[in-house]
């Protein structure tokens, strides 16, 4: 669901902050399963993955870009073996770019 979210915002689809307040709850309970936290810790870093300046990208305008195809596909299977977390990384491209000269 975080990766379908991160695209949006909370002023555009308001089921974002019913999420946010759905995987805070799941995070701060004491009693909840480990695994169910891990979860939740990592769908609260993809939807703030970037300061909320990137999106998932899996295709270029010209083709499919492989090494993200590739990265989507491992880490789907991250509940296997939990290393395979760090192949969302290659997923994300920004699509906002501020520069400010000070």
């Amino acid at each position: 669901m975080a990766k379908v979210l991160v695209q949006t915002n909370e002023a555009r689809e308001p089921r974002v902050g019913s999420f946010r307040h759905q995987l805070e709850k799941i995070i701060l309970d004491k009693h909840e399963d480990t695994m169910s936290k891990m979860g939740a810790i990592l769908a609260f870093g993809i939807l703030d993955a970037g300061g909320q300046n990137v999106s998932i990208k899996l295709s270029s305008r010209t083709k499919h870009d492989r090494i993200t195809v590739v990265g989507m596909a491992v880490f789907s299977q991250f509940w296997y073996w939990y290393p395979f977390v760090y192949f969302s990384e290659p997923l994300f491209c920004t699509y906002c770019f501020v520069w400010a000269q000070l």
